[in-house]
């Protein structure tokens, strides 16, 4: 099936700054069979400062700070019809705990709720981000 590939990206903190909570994740679409990039859509910022962001042609492998990528699905859809879609999920401004993995959690859930992944699939990609993330050392040690 021709269509678009869906996958987290998870990448480390900066030098000395690769904690739990400060891992970086992103939901990025590529074309099946392109092999250039895709487009990758998060949110950005601090805590209560954060903003939606689309990056096209995005190249993963680019970064030496990518700490893991999880394959979602394969659905047929566009790239531009799945950015639509990422951009109608709210950005929780209001928490200060709430980050850019929260929100990729949130973008899955909208997909699951629009009917193009099943709860299944999103609780396996989500926990699997989650342990890409746990593989940092921990905010608080003791």
């Amino acid at each position: 099936m021709a269509g678009t590939h869906v996958n987290i990206l998870v990448w480390r903190g900066g030098v000395g700054d690769d904690f739990k909570s400060t891992r970086h994740a992103a939901l990025f679409f590529i074309q099946d069979g392109n092999k250039k990039g895709g487009d990758m859509v998060h949110v950005s910022g601090t805590s209560r400062n954060f903003v939606f962001q689309i990056r096209e042609g995005y190249q993963p492998e680019t970064s030496s700070n990518l700490a893991g990528r999880v394959h979602v699905a394969l659905l047929p859809h566009t790239m531009e019809a799945l950015r639509a879609k990422s951009q109608q999920v709210p950005i929780n401004n209001a928490e200060d705990e709430w980050n850019c993995q929260h929100w990729v959690g949130e973008a899955l859930q909208k997909f699951v709720g629009d009917g193009l992944i099943t709860a299944e699939v999103r609780a396996k990609a989500v926990d699997e981000m989650v342990d890409i993330a746990l593989q940092a050392i921990d905010d608080q040690p003791f």
